[in-house]
């Protein structure tokens, strides 16, 4: 456990990029006073504002900043290159590198997933549900949501797919994801390569092996409940009885927790099937115009966007809590593939507090249904709302860009498309959306006139303790690595005195530590256009030494919890499943209440050539 006084790193921070040093002394005196919340709340306020300003075309002064005329009485130094001084509107030509400066000095610690209190927990948790019961109460607009069921079925032809193809397409799996479920059932799928059916899904219970002429074990639960084999079979079937899905909330960043829901195991490998299915049939009809792998499509329209105007941006609020279980129903209530998987939904979810609500929303933020179908109900809305503007619906389908819930439309249509979102229960960010400024924001790409404004931010999880004073409490054996692997962001960013003062905090812990380039997985001061000196024996045998480097993580997981990417990656291949003692390395007891477990980094030495400081 060590501790980072942030007054340091903001100084350091401040300083490069050029804030004047009355400025800095304004924010280090408030920081003293205020303590870590200048730093995660108030200073990203500044920053939001600037980007509201630009939207709106003169700047929208803050509350929480001093004033001075028209402006703020600090950051003048930056804001000048922004806005006019004298009638605040915003310069001709703003310069997009203090507009990068002001957004990194504000958003740098808004990342932070600090932990929150019990108190957080209840009001999110109310949030959650008032959310929720929200969609049976609002008004949506009946008349237009019969008109997408129409587009739907006369435009989407695997409409008209039955579940046996969904299943044919992809057969159900078991996702990287959290889902819940019991210790044994986890440990048999993979030592006796079964898989896992669902009662409701018995009739298809043949899709759910992992091949098709796979034969193994079937298992079941003896009087002792623990599971034992009992037949041969060509189809093998652990039971999951399981029900409902389990809401809980997960350290995010300033603003508090994020929500995510974890699925019954058996029912998420099926909801698995569906998300493939739809997301690849989506992706086929709007020619990658919707989109769930490559953002880059949406970057890059941002982009020219931000120099030409031509398309708006728009993001979403709550994006998939919005999705209403009665919209879908009717919009594919013709599709019997779309019948037979909400019919197969999980409806009911258990909250932290540990109530049970009834889901009105088509499912939660973990379930394979959510993404996918989310896409859809957006692309429809964006379509029939360019559409009804006098455009053919097959040249409307071509204008619409989707991506989550970021969307790219046609600037002169961005109100209408708006407006259709909001008539289907889904909410418009306004602070997150851009039409009339040369900002453009989409799938993490950031743009100002055609130049990258996105922000460097300090992103820490799984090590943070707490946030008191200035002082941030950092513990946890990934720490250091995250830290080492920030300072080489800061490096590529151009803060070089930032990046010293977290290399200092490492080698406190692990001593001096090498020069390395590229993607080196070495520790060591991350340098650009590093060359590693030449160092041969006298046969011309490249020499090597032993250097830092974290190990391969081992954590102990299982169907509560939350399976990491290395975990699922290895049991894909199929590295440990033939091994249950191997395996059991991985996999060991919980409880279900536990949400997840803390990645334990482990360092070694391992002999290397100087060379391999300098991986591509």
């Amino acid at each position: 456990m060590f501790k980072i006084d942030l007054r340091d790193q903001f100084k350091s921070l401040a300083t490069e990029l050029d804030l004047d040093p009355s400025s800095i002394r304004y924010c280090l005196r408030r920081l003293k006073s205020e303590g870590g919340q200048f730093l995660t709340v108030t200073l990203p306020q500044l920053a939001k504002c600037v980007l509201k300003s630009l939207e709106l075309g003169y700047f929208e002064r803050p509350t929480s900043i001093q004033w001075h005329e028209r402006s703020l009485r600090f950051f003048r130094s930056l804001l000048d290159k922004i806005f006019d001084p004298k009638t605040g509107l915003v310069l001709r030509e703003a310069c997009p590198l203090a507009i990068y400066s002001i957004r990194t000095l504000g958003e740098y610690f808004y990342k932070l997933a600090l932990p929150f209190s019990e108190e957080s927990l209840q009001k999110h948790e109310e949030n959650f549900v008032n959310e929720d019961n929200s969609l049976e109460r609002d008004s949506f607009d009946w008349s237009l949501i019969e008109r997408l069921r129409v587009d739907f079925e006369n435009h989407h032809l695997y409409s008209r797919c039955t579940h046996t193809h969904v299943f044919k397409h992809a057969r159900p799996y078991i996702t990287n994801g959290s889902f819940s479920g019991r210790t044994s059932d986890v440990y048999y799928i993979h030592k006796l390569r079964a898989a896992t059916c669902p009662p409701e899904f018995r009739a298809d219970s043949g899709f759910f092996k992992p091949y098709p002429s796979l034969r193994s074990h079937s298992v079941e639960l003896n009087t002792e409940g623990k599971p034992v084999v009992v037949s041969c079979g060509p189809i093998s079937v652990a039971q999951d009885t399981s029900t409902v899905s389990q809401v809980l909330f997960v350290p995010k960043d300033s603003r508090g927790p994020r929500t995510i829901v974890r699925e019954p195991m058996g029912r998420l490998s099926a909801q698995m099937s569906f998300h493939v299915w739809l997301r690849d049939n989506l992706t086929r009809v709007s020619n990658h115009r919707v989109n769930f792998v490559d953002q880059q499509v949406n970057r890059d329209l941002a982009r020219s966007s931000s120099i030409s105007k031509m398309y708006s941006t728009l993001d979403l609020k709550s994006a998939s809590d919005r999705v209403s279980l009665l919209v879908i129903k009717h919009i594919t209530r013709n599709s019997p593939a779309f019948a037979y998987f909400i019919k197969h939904r999980t409806s009911e979810c258990i909250l932290p507090s540990g109530k049970i609500h009834t889901l009105k929303k088509l499912a939660g933020m973990g379930s394979g249904l959510t993404f996918p179908t989310m896409s859809l109900l957006i692309y429809l809305a964006g379509c029939r709302a360019i559409a009804d503007q006098c455009v053919s619906y097959k040249d409307a389908m071509k204008m619409v860009y989707v991506y989550g819930d970021d969307i790219i439309v046609p600037r002169k249509y961005h109100s209408h498309v708006i407006d259709f979102l909001g008539r289907v229960g889904l909410k418009v960010n306004t602070e997150k959306s851009f039409t009339r400024s040369f900002f453009r924001e989409s799938c993490g790409g950031d743009y100002y006139a055609g130049q990258d404004v996105g922000p460097l931010r300090l992103k820490l999880s799984n090590c943070m303790n707490a946030l008191k004073g200035s002082l941030l409490t950092v513990s946890g054996s990934s720490a250091l690595l995250q830290l080492e692997r920030h300072a080489r962001e800061c490096v590529n960013h151009g803060f070089l005195n930032l990046a010293e003062l977290y290399y200092t905090h490492i080698e406190r812990k692990f001593g001096p530590l090498p020069k390395v380039g590229g993607n080196s997985p070495i520790l060591g001061r991350y340098t650009l256009n590093y060359a590693a000196p030449e160092d041969c024996d006298e046969f011309g045998n490249v020499k090597t030494k032993k250097f830092l480097v974290p190990l391969p993580v081992k954590t102990n997981v299982e169907g509560v919890r939350c399976p990491y990417k290395f975990l699922g990656s290895k049991l894909n291949s199929g590295e440990i499943s033939d091994d249950p003692l191997k395996f059991l390395d991985y996999v060991t007891g919980s409880t279900y209440e536990e949400i997840a477990i803390p990645r334990e980094q482990t360092y070694g030495r391992r002999q290397m050539s100087l060379l391999d400081t300098v991986v591509g």
